[in-house]
């Protein structure tokens, strides 16, 4: 019988890739979400809309049948993100980095700088206008 499973920010890590746990975390936070077996997933699935089909289908093996809570943890991803980030700047270039944390190149100078996210990027935007 499926049930309601709690999924932690490590076990959504470690299903999932840092920047696809912060779509999937992005979309899902806070909520249940149903998790088909992995041969039911069909492309009108929200998960597979939201992360891929094969990052759902991983999402299946591991939690598949069961619903899961999803935690609002966007902010600590983020925060992981930032430091993985600017651990890989000696190795990677920025559009190689944009690339794998799949960042536009101007947010990962921005982090490398040590600038984080605007808390309010919409007010960011508006400044624009």
């Amino acid at each position: 019988m499926p049930g309601i499973v709690y999924a932690s920010v490590e076990e959504i890590v470690r299903v999932l890739t840092l920047p696809t746990a912060l779509r999937f975390v992005d979309h899902f936070g806070g909520v249940r979400v149903y998790v088909p077996n992995a041969t039911r997933l069909r492309d009108d699935n929200p998960i597979v809309k939201a992360i891929g089909v094969e990052a759902a289908r991983q999402v299946a093996e591991e939690w598949g049948e069961n619903e899961i809570m999803v935690p609002r943890c966007a902010a600590l991803l983020r925060a992981e993100r930032n430091r993985a980030l600017r651990a890989d700047r000696p190795e990677l270039s920025a559009r190689q980095a944009a690339r794998k944390y799949e960042l536009t190149e101007r947010m990962v100078f921005m982090i490398w700088a040590g600038q984080d996210e605007p808390a309010d990027p919409a007010a960011e935007q508006r400044e624009l206008f």
